[in-house]
């Protein structure tokens, strides 16, 4: 997986390259192209149980101790970590995944589930 690389001929070089770099043939390289993965960080912490109680688009994934939010108004969901780190997945626009992350991190604060 090339993460953040938009250009397919580019990530397909840069994954031959590493291939090749450590010694495996680069005969089988797949390239598909799908949704984005964003990461970010908040730069605060997330109060997980807090933010999974206010917001009914949001609930605290056991199995990954992290937040689940089905962000819908933005086609995407967000997962985030209590250290504040997160990331958006299934919205292939890197601008809407930003505004995803500044609209939730505004919610998010003015449920005083930041801290």
């Amino acid at each position: 997986m090339v993460h953040g690389i938009s250009n397919v001929e580019a990530a397909t070089l840069i994954a031959e390259e590493f291939l090749l770099g450590i010694g495996m043939p680069e005969s089988g390289l797949i390239v598909e192209k799908g949704d984005m993965l964003a990461s970010f960080s908040l730069g605060r912490a997330v109060l997980i149980g807090l933010a999974g109680e206010r917001f009914s688009e949001a609930e605290h994934d056991l199995r990954l101790d992290a937040l689940r939010i089905d962000a819908k108004r933005h086609r995407c969901t967000i997962l985030l970590f209590n250290n504040g780190q997160g990331l958006v997945l299934g919205q292939p626009s890197r601008g809407v995944a930003e505004m995803a992350v500044g609209y939730w991190f505004s919610q998010l604060e003015a449920e005083g589930a930041l801290a």
